[in-house]
């Protein structure tokens, strides 16, 4: 009795089926294989020793940035969380760090080849970096992304943040800030008397949110064609034809150090924050 394929071997239907369960698993590798490649993070961190009075210029075009108070000895420490999502064959993300001739230090994101991006826009590739800098009393922080977040909480020092989409969020800094986004939001808490110096907060049409202390010393000059809204008592001046169109001016306690918030034509928030009760013999 002849053996054949045709009688004991399976027809184009068991064939067509073995097929597809292939590829459906093929598939199913590919989509695992992918998922797990978006969950794998490396993480490397970096020590640079500054002079006191230099400022980190940090920039981030492929992610977030966490700024966090780091003591007292003038020692940077730098975090960065890659994820790699684009092909293999790629240049991957690294984080470059450089010590200028004036003592500052340079950090940068970029990829392998050196460039800021894969093909001239940091918007094509998809491999991200997120980054935590502790900053040090005294060691000043310029901060520039393209749409990634920062978010800066007690540092002791000079801060300043520039960004095309990105949203800022920073509270409890203890010296200068200026933020500026075109159309991010700017979201800022000042605390009082850690300086004199102008501190500006500018958007093209991205919210700027500012809250000071109830018993905060500023004057206050407010600039928006949008909406302006505030816990305060402002004096107004209206611009037509002109952008912005309106100009408000705040004195808060007898007035001080100079704040300005301005925006072509994003809304303004001006809120007001009451302290905790204390009693006075604990004060």
């Amino acid at each position: 009795m002849t053996h054949t394929l045709r009688r004991f071997g399976p027809g184009p239907l068991v064939l067509l089926c073995l097929l597809v369960t292939a590829v459906s698993a093929g598939d199913d590798r590919i989509a695992t294989d992918a998922a797990k490649q978006d969950w794998e993070k490396v993480t490397e961190t970096w020590f640079d020793d500054l002079q006191p009075g230099k400022t980190v210029h940090l920039t981030n075009p492929h992610g977030n940035v966490y700024c966090r108070f780091g003591g007292y000895e003038p020692r940077v420490e730098i975090i960065g969380t890659f994820q790699r999502l684009d092909d293999q064959a790629l240049p991957a993300l690294t984080v470059r760090r450089t010590i200028a001739a004036n003592g500052d230090l340079e950090v940068e994101a970029v990829f392998g080849d050196g460039a800021a991006s894969g093909d001239g826009s940091p918007r094509v590739r998809r491999d991200r970096v997120d980054i935590v800098v502790f900053l040090p009393k005294g060691i000043h922080l310029e901060v520039q992304t393209e749409d990634g977040m920062v978010e800066a909480k007690k540092l002791q020092s000079d801060f300043g943040f520039r960004s095309s989409t990105g949203t800022l969020m920073a509270r409890g800094i203890k010296g200068t800030v200026h933020a500026s986004s075109d159309r991010g939001r700017l979201q800022v808490f000042l605390d009082n008397g850690h300086t004199d110096q102008l501190q500006e907060f500018v958007t093209v049409t991205g919210e700027i949110e500012l809250t000071l202390w109830e018993d905060a010393t500023q004057d206050v000059t407010l600039a928006t064609s949008g909406e302006i809204s505030t816990d305060f008592s402002l004096q107004f001046e209206y611009k037509n034809f002109e952008e912005p169109g309106k100009i408000a001016t705040a004195t808060t306690n007898g007035g001080g150090p100079a704040v300005r918030l301005h925006s072509q034509r994003g809304p303004i928030r001006l809120l007001r924050q009451q302290r905790d009760f204390t009693p006075a013999e604990n004060r």
